[in-house]
């Protein structure tokens, strides 16, 4: 069941808001049979059956809506079966809460005269706040033949959620390094029958709100993982490390950006670890930094280069400059991007940042750290994967860019002309 709505009124009785009862019968609702008690309504709760009405429709329209398909965007579709779960199931378990006053009960037979003069006494007490009460809460279930378009019993299980202990134990086994889909199912298979159900009636496989399917498991895991890439605790490391190289011998010039975290918070803090050495530029890159990342506040970023990086970038990246990305390659799986240029003798990685999510604005953010740090850095072309918020990212940076060429686009055309090449010459011989 879902909630519908709640209703609630002031504990203590207001004789100017409040309507004294002795039954209740309103619209759809489950009425509150007649026991000669008076009474008033406290509030309402209506939990609805989750194969219900569908309340967010609009909710769902409007976020579809972010997700046209334009000229860069190829994202991953899921396939679903049906449109939703919801399936207009009219059954409802209603809860209402009352305050009765049992001394001023009459008869069901007693007639209006003695209704009115019992009524008129219980508001005079009710003035003076001498009059004893009692609190009841009435619950209606539904009855099964409620539940119409949907199955009841053993087949229910199949579309159950996920049960919040399960849940929690999948954090706790991800936290403590499980990493494989059919290991994971099997520390669940014993916690569910040693932990949550010892000594009881142990559920059915077809169960999913225990036994969840593997791609369950798998997004589960994922959004543990994904939790646990923020610590706290790996993030002081991580400062920690970088005041470590900045001391180093040789790294004098080395610059480093690293915000970290800010779980809830919508203050901005940022932590600029350049060197003061650097002279004037280095102060007015910080104030420029602040005012482009304030539309970031709280979000992960990290930005390092060396100073050797910084000199091939200003020789070799005028002309053509590799932005890449790699996924699942640490332990947080946070995206790391990685700037490239071609020189006298291989490619070279010349700068590095890693984002807490490939979002346009992160990427963006990043991009202009590097353009503030090397200002001379202005690059005709850009190599990318196919990918429009990278593709976004650096149109914004460097507004002046000539072109992006596309890395994925540029594969696949060879890939196509190879094809119809080796067809042609087939066709010729």
């Amino acid at each position: 069941m879902e909630p519908l709505h709640t209703n609630h009124c002031a504990s203590d009785y207001d004789q100017n808001s409040q309507r004294i009862s002795r039954e209740s019968k309103s619209g759809t609702e489950k009425p509150i049979p007649f026991d000669g008690v008076p009474f008033y309504l406290v509030g309402t709760n209506i939990l609805e059956c989750q194969r219900g009405v569908d309340r967010n429709v609009y909710q769902k329209k409007k976020h579809a809506s972010k997700f046209v398909e334009g000229d860069f965007t190829m994202k991953k579709r899921r396939f679903w079966k049906q449109d939703s779960k919801k399936l207009d199931c009219t059954a409802t378990i209603q809860m209402k809460e009352v305050i009765k006053f049992p001394d001023y009960k009459v008869h069901q037979d007693a007639k209006k005269k003695k209704r009115d003069t019992t009524s008129a006494d219980l508001r005079t007490d009710l003035k003076t706040g001498a009059v004893n009460t009692e609190r009841r809460i009435y619950i209606s279930f539904p009855h099964p033949n409620e539940h119409t378009t949907h199955r009841l019993g053993v087949h229910s299980g199949l579309t159950q959620r996920l049960d919040e202990n399960v849940i929690r134990k999948i954090e706790e086994l991800v936290g403590e390094g499980v990493r494989s889909v059919n290991e994971m199912r099997r520390h669940l298979k014993i916690y569910i029958k040693d932990d949550l159900f010892r000594g009881k009636e142990q559920p059915q496989r077809s169960n999913k709100r225990y036994f969840p399917r593997a791609k369950t498991i798998q997004n589960h895991m994922y959004n543990a993982a994904m939790r646990a890439r923020l610590s706290l605790m790996d993030q002081d490391n991580v400062q920690q490390l970088i005041q470590k190289w900045k001391d180093e011998k040789g790294s004098t010039n080395d610059r480093f950006f690293f915000r970290p975290y800010i779980e809830g918070s919508g203050e901005f803090r940022n932590t600029e670890l350049s060197d003061e050495e650097d002279g004037d530029d280095d102060v007015a890159l910080n104030d420029e930094v602040i005012t482009t990342a304030k539309e970031q506040q709280g979000r992960l970023l990290f930005v390092h280069q060396t100073a050797w990086q910084s000199r091939l970038l200003s020789r070799y990246g005028q002309e053509l400059a590799f932005l890449d990305a790699t996924y699942k390659t640490t332990k947080y799986s946070l995206p790391l991007f990685f700037v490239a240029v071609k020189t006298n003798v291989d490619y070279i990685i010349v700068a590095s940042f890693i984002v807490q999510d490939e979002t346009t604005a992160s990427i963006t953010e990043a991009l202009s750290i590097l353009s503030q740090w090397n200002p001379q850095w202005k690059p005709r072309h850009m190599m990318t994967d196919l990918c429009e918020e990278e593709i976004n990212s650096i149109e914004s940076v460097f507004p002046g860019i000539m072109y992006t060429v596309e890395l994925y686009m540029h594969i696949c055309i060879l890939g196509l002309w190879l094809v119809l090449s080796l067809q042609y010459l087939a066709k010729v011989d």
